[in-house]
């Protein structure tokens, strides 16, 4: 796949790993024990996907604040309907 631009491409690659991230999160939260599994679920996330948090290789592009608010919101409403 390419990529019309690096933006393109760190927003993409920050989309990805957001809902990787929420995914696994609300799966924590509906289990049988949803705040120890919540809570112990960032540290659990960090380490199985290291490369992930791609703002310590890039610098943070200054639309990532709502690409983080959509996606955010996108996993939310997924979550919901659910429900």
């Amino acid at each position: 796949m390419r990529f019309a631009s690096r933006d393109e491409l760190l927003a993409q690659l920050w989309l990805r790993s957001i809902r990787r991230f929420h995914e696994g999160f609300v799966a924590a939260l509906t289990g049988p024990a949803p705040l120890p599994s919540a809570a112990t679920f960032l540290p659990r996330y960090c380490r199985a996907h290291p490369t992930d948090y791609i703002a310590r290789a890039a610098p943070i592009p200054g639309w990532i604040d709502e690409v983080v608010a959509t996606a955010s919101g996108v996993v939310l409403d997924e979550f919901h309907a659910r429900s």
